[in-house]
């Protein structure tokens, strides 16, 4: 029978089963996450999970993760452990729970982590110098660097608070950020990049068709994949970025509203009606992706470097090779801060439609030479 106990931080869940030996044991849920109420519906849920064969508590962390391992587990049962755990917490829309895309990025990582380390080293045997070597890899560049530190960190201070590493070793200074100012495109230029992606790949369209929509809706990458066909309220002229119900969030794991701008509603049209090219009926699903991509889908950011590449070696274009290596997807979303600061909108107005929890980091994305500044003043 599972019952519950309150700690400082956490809700203790006790289970007892005299045929079993121990004939007890714990686990536990933050208390950040879950009111006495809710904590005690968890543990009868857990507790009829275990009546009915489907978990474990003398085993496994939680519902759906992985068996839990011994005392002293290898690097490989500790990554598999972690991101399992972490994938079934994001099914459950729990906070700090993986989407299924965080899960394909990062799950990889931590597993290449165990193996170059020693799949079959004692976690209790890791030292700083082997996260250093795996972190500081030469052919990496600085900013994975900081993306490997910061998903062995997360790792280690889990399997600490869970009691697999009692004493993990301390981490290696994170790679320093490199402040780089990311390049933008104008309005003209991210037409010369259409273009050249039309000399190269004449065949679609559906591509710049999104960069346009990027360009001025200022959506992250990542959310434009993600976005579904029911969080486009057309009518009402919203788009709803992130959704808990489908395991779809944005940066800050909130859901925010932001207005469907008369640009982005000529250019996200033809996804919604996708007759157009030919592919069939528009789709029906309010779940089904608004620009057809699938999960990991990643083909539109290629085909972006490709395209910039090719308009910086047209020599009448006004991209040249250098701006070319500065730019990314990404670049579309700083472009569009300076775009509508330059057509007149207020600071304020951008940092709500880019969705930034501070005003700073908006100005951080505007990229405006003095004499726009002086314009606008």
């Amino acid at each position: 029978m599972a019952t519950l106990r309150e700690l400082k931080t956490k809700w203790q869940i006790r289970y007892y089963d005299g045929s079993r030996s121990p004939k007890e044991t714990t686990d536990s849920i933050d208390k950040g996450q879950y009111t006495e109420a809710e904590a005690q519906s968890e543990a009868e849920y857990r507790q009829q999970m275990y009546d009915r064969g489907r978990y474990d508590p003398w085993t496994q962390a939680e519902p759906g993760a992985a068996a839990r391992v011994g005392d002293d587990p290898t690097l490989k049962e500790l990554a598999e452990l972690y991101v399992e755990e972490k994938r079934q917490a994001g099914r459950r829309g729990e906070a700090g729970g993986w989407t299924e895309n965080t899960y394909h990025s990062d799950a990889p990582i931590l597993k290449d982590f165990a193996r170059k380390t020693g799949s079959s080293l004692q976690a209790s045997r890791l030292r700083t110098s082997h996260i250093r070597s795996f972190v500081y890899q030469d052919q990496l560049a600085n900013a994975t660097r900081r993306g490997y530190h910061r998903r062995v960190r997360a790792m280690l201070q889990w399997a600490e608070r869970k009691g697999l590493v009692p004493d993990p070793p301390d981490m290696p200074p994170p790679p320093k950020k490199q402040k780089t100012l990311t390049e933008v495109i104008t309005e003209a230029e991210l037409e010369e990049i259409c273009a050249a992606h039309r000399s190269i790949q004449y065949t679609t369209i559906r591509h710049s068709l999104m960069w346009r929509f990027l360009f001025y809706q200022g959506l992250r990458p990542g959310e434009a994949y993600d976005l579904r066909i029911g969080n486009v309220y057309w009518d009402e002229g919203r788009l709803q970025i992130g959704d808990h119900t489908k395991g779809v969030r944005q940066k800050s794991g909130d859901e925010s509203l932001i207005p469907l701008l008369p640009p982005g509603r000529f250019f996200l049209r033809p996804f919604l009606e996708r007759e157009l090219w030919g592919e069939g009926p528009p789709p029906t699903s309010p779940d089904a992706r608004a620009f057809g991509a699938g999960p990991g889908a990643r083909r539109p950011s290629s085909s972006f470097k490709r395209a910039v590449r090719a308009a910086a070696d047209d020599d009448e274009n006004s991209i040249t090779e250098e701006r070319a290596e500065r730019m990314s997807m990404y670049t579309l979303r700083h472009s569009c801060a300076t775009h509508w600061l330059r057509e007149g909108k207020a600071l304020i107005w951008v940092n709500r439609l880019l969705r930034h929890s501070q005003v700073q980091t908006t100005m951080e994305y505007v990229h405006l030479a003095g004499v726009d500044l002086q314009e606008m003043g």
